[in-house]
């Protein structure tokens, strides 16, 4: 029964009916342009991370003193101070010696100070040494930590 259908092979061309466009010859000017494919860009969401301006501080970078930032910041250097972004990663190589104030933070790396915020995140590699004060926690296992957890209403936070 399924030796009435053929199959058709990518050598294989159309049955020619009159009507394609190969019947027609297209000439080409030197001011057709082919269309060009668009960047990928995200959606806009008010207030997303998308928005936020971004600080990528690698490995071997060295801060004494205190620093602010409105936006996200991905740490990986070394700090001894306070650190106040609007969103903190703390990337594997990253270590902070002070205070941590901002709304999201996710550490993957070394604190040592205190930790004030809206959500923290305590990742495998997380080594805590810090005083924790933040309405929402979530701690993987293999994270390290040391000190005491404060968890008040998200209301009163920053």
């Amino acid at each position: 029964m399924l030796s009435k259908f053929k199959i058709k092979t990518a050598n294989e061309a159309p049955p020619d009916d009159g009507h394609s466009p190969s019947d027609q010859k297209l000439k080409s000017s030197a001011l057709d342009v082919a269309p060009t494919k668009k960047p990928f860009m995200p959606p806009y969401r008010e207030g997303s991370v998308t928005d936020k301006r971004r600080s990528v501080l690698h490995e071997g970078i060295k801060i004494e003193g205190n620093w602010t930032s409105d936006g996200v910041v991905e740490f990986g250097g070394t700090i001894t101070g306070d650190l106040t972004p609007d969103i903190l990663v703390v990337t594997k190589t990253g270590k902070i010696t002070g205070t941590i104030r901002a709304d999201q933070v996710m550490i993957e790396g070394q604190v040592i100070g205190k930790i004030y915020a809206k959500s923290l995140s305590l990742k495998p590699t997380a080594n805590v040494e810090a005083d924790i004060t933040s309405p929402t926690l979530s701690m993987d296992m293999g994270a390290k930590f040391n000190g005491a957890i404060s968890m008040p209403p998200q209301k009163t936070m920053i």
